[in-house]
């Protein structure tokens, strides 16, 4: 937040522009991607075919070729959005993949993050 002054001359604190980072820098690459489900087509319902998933690609990578992957998966009532939450106590399971692999901890790998919420609230 930047300070700015209202009509009155009053300081307060602006929002940030819209679209601004809302994590830490990170040097990985965090993709929101979308994924034809077909096998969710007709559901009883009425879920999606197209489901929201997110990859982190480690550093200084383009794409995932050649690399295993790890999927995370949410618990019940979660979303893949949930693995992006911003944590008072905490890096956020992104950040603490990209800290891995800065440290030497992890090996190179996607990191993927399906989203199985449903109608229900489960995978």
């Amino acid at each position: 937040l930047r300070p700015v002054a209202d009509r009155r001359g009053v300081r307060r604190r602006a929002r940030a522009p819209p679209g601004r980072a809302i994590m830490p820098a990170m040097s990985a690459r965090l993709l929101e991607l979308e994924l034809d489900a077909p096998s969710l087509a007709g559901n009883p319902l009425g879920d999606p075919t197209r489901r929201l998933l997110y990859a982190l690609l480690p550093p200084g990578r383009e794409d995932g070729r050649g690399l295993p992957a790890v999927y995370f998966l949410h618990a019940f009532t979660g979303s893949a959005r949930a693995w992006l939450n911003v944590s008072a106590f905490g890096l956020n399971v992104p950040a603490r993949v990209e800290a891995g692999w800065a440290a030497g901890d992890l090996p190179p790998f996607v990191a993927v993050f399906p989203d199985g919420f449903t109608g229900l609230g489960g995978t």
